[in-house]
């Protein structure tokens, strides 16, 4: 799997103007799929008079998952188009949303091709764009006696502690990079089991503990 990957900071925005129509694009950070209808819809509360919203996406690191929308406007001309754009920066995890508004001129096909995929560049030129490293998100579930040497352990890893909750069970939620997940687990297995980590095996099972990767990101 991969280590990093290329995306943007935070929103950005970009105009492109052609005979009268005009194509704002705004560039949104997205992983996960269910926050693109609240950009979407923000975004139509705003442009209350615009003709087309046209988009595109694409999320996660396998880069499999993507979706793009010509909403009226010719096939291929305006989704397709919006898309190229994120690929050619090389980047995932990323939304484009370009409103237009006509201006009375069709554009034809190649007009319109080149219009959106204008208006989505100049929003990622606008963008800061960085490369992000891959992390691993697991939690780790112990019985309330190996919560102390839990603890100690997760405090000298190479892992942040996001979460904790304390009450039938120590439940604790970390992130790691995604290079460090496999040592991670056995390291936290060897130490709750009392034994070398040469001893550990994935799929070895330890009384009171329950490890889960939630999701890498």
């Amino acid at each position: 799997m991969k280590e990093n990957y290329r995306t943007i900071l935070r929103e950005a925005s970009g105009v492109y103007k052609d005979r009268g129509s005009k194509f704002f694009a705004f560039a949104f950070p997205l992983t996960q799929e269910q926050a693109f209808k609240n950009h979407l819809q923000a975004i139509k509360k705003v442009h209350t008079k615009a003709r087309h919203f046209c988009f595109a996406y694409r999320i996660g690191l396998d880069g499999n998952q993507y979706r793009f929308n010509d909403d009226g406007e010719p096939s291929g001309t305006a989704g397709k188009p919006i898309l190229g754009a994120i690929d050619k920066h090389g980047l995932t995890n990323v939304l484009i949303i370009v409103v237009r508004y006509f201006g009375g001129t069709k554009l034809g096909t190649a007009g319109l091709i080149n219009a959106y995929k204008e208006s989505a560049l100049d929003a990622l030129d606008q963008a800061q764009l960085i490369t992000k490293k891959v992390m691993a998100y697991f939690q780790v579930e112990a019985a309330y006696v190996h919560s102390a040497k839990l603890m100690q352990l997760l405090n000298v890893l190479p892992c942040k502690i996001i979460d904790t909750d304390y009450e039938a069970l120590a439940v604790i939620k970390v992130s790691m990079k995604i290079a460090y997940a496999n040592d991670f687990v056995k390291k936290v297995k060897a130490v709750i089991a009392d034994k070398y980590i040469e001893e550990i095996t994935p799929e070895m099972k330890i009384d009171g503990l329950h490890i889960k990767q939630l999701y890498i990101q």
